[in-house]
C-alpha cells in the first residue's frame, strides 16, 4: 500500500442528477465522479502526477460525510487498483452527484448543492439576499453560511458587496467571449 498521503482538498461545483438509469440507484444508492490528481512512478525511478476518474456508489446514510469517506476508506484503494503506477493520491474533488431519485436530494447539505440548487435552497429557506448575484458556487455556499451564523452582520457586508458585484457581472456579461461566464 503507498504511503504517501499529503493531499489537497479542492470543493468545486456539483452537477446532480435527479435520475440515473443504474440499478443500484433504486436502493438508495447515490453515485459520486471522484477527480483529481495521484501522484505516479516513471520508468526510471522518478515521480510524476497523473489525472484520476472514478465513481464511488455510497448509500444514503453516508451522505452527509462522502468526502471524509472517499478519502479515508476508498481512495487509495481504488486507485491502487486502477493504476499500475499510483504512489499516492494528490488532490481529490467530487465533480457530480447522481442521486437515486428527486426525494434523495434531501441528503445532500450546502457543501454538496450545485448552484442552482443552492439558489432554490436560498428561495425556499427565505434567505434575505439575491443569490443570482453569486456566479460561483463556492462563494454562495460562503453566503449562506454567513448569513446562516450571523444574519444582521451579513445583511451589512451584502449592502457593500452588492453594488461590486453587480459591476463586476455586468463586465463579465460584456466579455463572456474572452472570460467565460465567471461561474465554475
Amino acid at each position: 500500500m503507498p504511503t504517501l498521503r499529503k493531499s489537497k482538498t479542492v470543493t468545486t461545483e456539483l452537477d446532480l442528477d435527479p435520475v440515473c438509469a443504474r440499478k443500484d440507484t433504486s436502493k438508495g444508492v447515490f453515485i459520486l465522479t471522484v477527480q483529481g490528481q495521484y501522484y505516479a512512478t516513471q520508468s526510471g525511478g522518478g515521480k510524476g502526477r497523473a489525472q484520476y476518474t472514478i465513481d464511488v456508489r455510497l448509500p444514503a446514510s453516508m451522505m452527509d460525510r462522502p468526502l471524509s469517506i472517499i478519502k479515508n476508506k476508498i481512495l487509495d484503494v481504488a486507485l491502487a487498483k486502477k493504476y499500475d503506477n499510483y504512489a499516492g493520491y494528490r488532490t481529490y474533488e467530487i465533480k457530480k452527484v447522481v442521486a437515486p431519485d428527486e426525494a434523495s436530494s434531501r441528503f445532500l447539505t450546502v457543501g454538496l448543492m450545485s448552484r442552482d440548487q443552492l439558489i432554490k435552497y436560498v428561495y425556499a429557506e427565505a434567505l434575505d439576499f439575491d443569490p443570482t448575484k453569486f456566479r460561483k458556487a463556492v462563494d454562495l455556499r460562503k453566503a449562506i453560511t454567513d448569513f446562516n451564523d450571523n444574519p444582521e452582520l451579513f445583511k451589512k457586508r451584502y449592502i457593500k458587496m452588492a453594488a461590486d458585484m453587480d459591476v463586476v457581472n455586468e463586465v463579465l456579461d460584456l466579455n463572456v467571449d474572452i472570460m467565460g461566464d465567471g461561474g465554475e
